[in-house]
């Protein structure tokens, strides 16, 4: 939450970093039986990490 907009944190494919999404942007949502492999640099605590850093 960054003043009055809702954010979901969350690693980005495309620029393969983490990300904040807001949510008011956000067009769908698609549930998939993909999932992707448990990834060292992409858990939630390295998120947490690189948001403390920032």
């Amino acid at each position: 939450y960054w003043g009055r907009t809702w954010t979901i944190g969350a690693w980005c494919e495309r620029r393969t970093d983490f990300r904040n999404f807001r949510v008011d942007r956000i067009a769908g949502l698609e549930t998939l039986e993909r999932r992707y492999p448990d990834e060292a640099g992409k858990r939630l605590a390295d998120f947490i990490r690189a948001m403390e850093a920032r």
